[in-house]
C-alpha cells in the first residue's frame, strides 16, 4: 500500500513539474517575444473599439504607430477624436470648421500637421479672414463609415461642438457601397431603408442579450490594456486584419487593369444600372440632403467635399484613358457631377477637385495617392494630395463664406 501510495505522489509530482514547466516555458517565451517585438520596433494598436449605434469608433486616449499605408504616430483624443483635444462650449472669439468623414479625413497615413484639416486651419488663421475670430477645425472622421453612420455622428456628437461650417468628405469610392446593405461587406454596422423617401434606420447589429452586453462591457477595459500594451495580442489582431483582407479581395473582382484598385467599384463611375446600386444611390443622396437640411435648421453652412480615387487624378493620361476606354464611358467625373447636381437642387454647396487635381497630377507629374512603403499611385491621399485638397479648400471658403459672423 505504501509502495503504491509513494508512486502515485511520485506520479502527481512528476506531472505537477511538467506543467510547471510548461507555464513558465511559455510564460518565458511571451516575455521574450514582447520584448524582441519591441527591439524590431513593431507596433499594431487597435485604434477601434464598438459603438452601439455607429458601431464601432476610435478609442479614447489609444496611440501608437501606424504603418500599414504611409506612416505616423497616432494620438486619439479624450473624446475619441484623430486630433487635439477641443472643448464642447465654443469660445465666442472662434469659428468653428466639423470635418466628417471615412479614412481620408481620419488620415492616418500621414501626422496631424500635414493632414488637408489641420492644414486648412493654419492657412485660414494665417490669413485672417474673420476679423478677430480663430478658426479651429475639429476632425471627426473615422475610418470605413458610410455616409450613414456620419449622418448619426453629426446628430449624436458634432453638434456638442456647435460647429459654424460642415464639410462632408465624401468618397464615392466606397461611400456609396457603404450605405447599402445588399453591397456592403460588413455586418456590424447600422444601415437605411428608403420606405417612400423616408429613411427608416435599422440598427440590428446590435441586438444582443443583456448578459452579451455585460460581459461585452466588463472585458472593455482589459481589451483595452491588452490592445495598447501587449505586442503579441497587436500582432494576432494583425493576422486577423490581413485574413479579412484578404476575403474581402477574393470577393472583389479581379478584373483589374493598370490604374485600377481592389475595392472600389466600377460601378460608381457610370449612371447605375444595377438594381442594387440604383437604391444606394437613392440612399446617399437621401442622406446627403437630410444631412443639408438638418445643418440648415442649425443655421450652419454645409459643404461637400468629394474626395478624388486614384484613377480619376493618376499623372499619366494614357493609364486614365486607357480605364475610360475600358468602361466605354467619356471621363471619371460621374460621382463627382452627380454631387454637384444635388447640390445645386437642394442649395448646398460642393467643392469639386478632380480638374484641379489632374492638372496639378499631369504639370508636376506626381502622384497625389498612395506611398512609397505600399504602392505608390494607388490608396489614399499623400502629402501633396492632402496639401493641395487644402490649398483648394481654403480658396473655396475665401471666395464663398466672407460674410460669417
Amino acid at each position: 500500500m505504501n509502495s503504491t501510495s509513494e508512486n502515485n505522489k511520485k506520479r502527481k509530482s512528476i506531472f505537477t513539474s511538467k506543467i510547471t514547466l510548461i507555464i513558465e516555458g511559455l510564460i518565458t517565451a511571451i516575455i521574450i517575444s514582447e520584448i524582441f517585438l519591441r527591439i524590431i520596433g513593431f507596433s499594431n494598436p487597435l485604434f477601434y473599439e464598438y459603438d452601439e449605434l455607429l458601431g464601432w469608433k476610435l478609442r479614447p486616449n489609444a496611440s501608437g504607430w501606424f504603418q500599414k499605408e504611409g506612416g505616423a504616430y497616432i494620438e486619439i483624443n479624450s473624446q475619441g477624436l484623430r486630433d487635439r483635444e477641443h472643448n464642447f462650449k465654443k469660445p465666442d472669439t472662434v469659428l468653428r470648421i466639423a470635418v466628417l468623414g471615412d479614412s481620408y479625413a481620419e488620415a492616418m497615413t500621414l501626422p496631424v500637421e500635414e493632414t488637408f484639416w489641420s492644414i486648412t486651419e493654419k492657412k485660414l488663421n494665417e490669413i485672417k479672414p474673420y476679423n478677430n475670430k480663430t478658426v479651429e477645425v475639429i476632425n471627426f472622421g473615422v475610418g470605413g463609415y458610410g455616409t450613414d453612420q456620419e449622418f448619426l455622428q453629426l446628430k449624436r456628437d458634432v453638434w456638442n461642438y456647435s460647429p459654424d461650417i460642415i464639410i462632408l468628405t465624401f468618397f464615392a469610392g466606397n461611400d456609396i457601397r457603404n450605405n447599402c446593405r445588399e453591397l456592403d461587406l460588413s455586418t456590424g454596422k447600422p444601415y437605411f431603408t428608403l420606405e417612400n423617401n423616408a429613411l427608416i434606420l435599422d440598427t440590428n447589429f446590435n441586438k444582443r442579450s443583456e448578459i452579451k452586453k455585460f460581459i461585452s462591457n466588463m472585458g472593455k477595459y482589459p481589451q483595452r490594456l491588452f490592445s495598447q500594451y501587449s505586442r503579441l495580442y497587436q500582432l494576432y489582431k494583425l493576422y486577423k486584419d490581413y485574413k479579412h483582407n484578404m476575403e474581402i479581395s477574393q470577393q472583389v473582382s479581379g478584373d483589374t487593369i493598370a490604374g485600377q484598385e481592389i475595392g472600389i467599384g466600377d460601378a460608381v463611375y457610370s449612371k447605375p444600372t444595377d438594381p442594387k446600386w440604383e437604391k444606394a444611390w437613392a440612399i446617399t443622396e437621401t442622406l446627403i440632403v437630410k444631412m443639408s437640411e438638418e445643418i440648415k435648421a442649425k443655421n450652419a453652412y454645409f459643404i461637400v467635399l468629394p474626395a478624388t480615387t486614384s484613377i480619376q487624378v493618376h499623372p499619366d493620361t494614357n493609364i486614365r484613358n486607357q480605364y475610360i476606354k475600358k468602361m466605354n464611358i467619356k471621363n471619371l467625373a460621374y460621382p463627382e457631377d452627380r454631387i454637384k447636381i444635388l447640390g445645386d437642387t437642394f442649395g448646398f454647396k460642393v467643392i469639386p477637385l478632380i480638374k484641379n487635381f489632374q492638372v496639378y497630377a499631369e504639370q508636376n507629374k506626381k502622384y497625389l495617392h498612395g506611398y512609397e512603403n505600399l504602392k505608390l499611385g494607388f490608396g489614399h491621399w499623400n502629402r501633396e494630395g492632402h496639401s493641395l485638397a487644402a490649398e483648394i479648400i481654403v480658396n473655396y471658403i475665401l471666395t464663398n463664406y466672407k460674410n460669417i459672423k
